[in-house]
This record gives C-alpha cells, sequence and structure tokens, in this order.
C-alpha cells in the first residue's frame, strides 16, 4: 500500500541476460524505500521511524528482452501507468512522480545514461533474438 502524500517512484533494473541469473541492475535498486530528511536505506529490519515526507519506491524487474521492453516499458509512463500483469505492485492512479530505468554498463563509476537508443544493437537479448528493426 503508498502511503497517503508519499513521493512514488518506479525503480526498474533488468532481468536475467547472457548466463547471468540476477542482473546486477536489479540488485541495485531490489527493496529500496527512502525518507526525504534523510534519504538513508530502510530495510525490514531496521526498528527506526523514517521521519519527513516518505517516498515510496517501487521496484520492477524487466525482462533483458528487445520486444518486451518496446511493447511494454512506455506503459509505465502513462496515467495511470499500465504495469505487467504478471506483478503484484499496485500502481498510483495518477502515475509515478518520478520513474528510474537502471541498466549495466562496463566496471567504472556509477553515470547517468545520456541518450537511450532505439535502434542500431547488433547483439542477441536474453531470448536469443535480435532487436527489431523500427
Amino acid at each position: 500500500m503508498i502511503p497517503e502524500g508519499a513521493f512514488r517512484i518506479l525503480v526498474t533494473g533488468f532481468g536475467p541476460f547472457n548466463g547471468f541469473k540476477v542482473n546486477p541492475s536489479w540488485l541495485a535498486v531490489h527493496d529500496t524505500i527512502l525518507t526525504a530528511d534523510s534519504l538513508s536505506r530502510v530495510d525490514e529490519h531496521d526498528k527506526a521511524v523514517p521521519l519527513g515526507r516518505l517516498i515510496h519506491v517501487t521496484t520492477l524487474e524487466v525482462p533483458t528482452e528487445y520486444e518486451y521492453v518496446l511493447n511494454t516499458v512506455p506503459g509505465f509512463h502513462a496515467r495511470p501507468p499500465v504495469l505487467p500483469l504478471d506483478n503484484f505492485v499496485t500502481s498510483p492512479h495518477d502515475g509515478y512522480d518520478f520513474i528510474l530505468h537502471v541498466g549495466v554498463a562496463p566496471p567504472g563509476p556509477l553515470r547517468v545514461e545520456r541518450l537511450g537508443h532505439k535502434s542500431g544493437y547488433t547483439k542477441k537479448d536474453a531470448s536469443g533474438e535480435l532487436a527489431p528493426i523500427n
């Protein structure tokens, strides 16, 4: 249940790929709760009560498949959001306040992707398919 007045964030990480059973992008976003005052991570074992405006973070794993991403991810940005039927996430009717899609990059510092590509991929996805021609 989403707390009343909470800032609602959807964070996605990708699912398995290339022999990895768990994608590092999914591990990076899984099970996160924040508060606006401290922005500290709070897990289910923490006894402290979060102060300030709650930030409700919903995480969603997205399969590393071109067709799935193209057919599903645009719905996350709709109002109300359209999420996959196979998850048990309750989405806010008026949409998320912020959406962050987390991916994987070569080793190095954490960085924000400045450009997303919709074409030109030459590598197969997790299901062995090439990107569709747009």
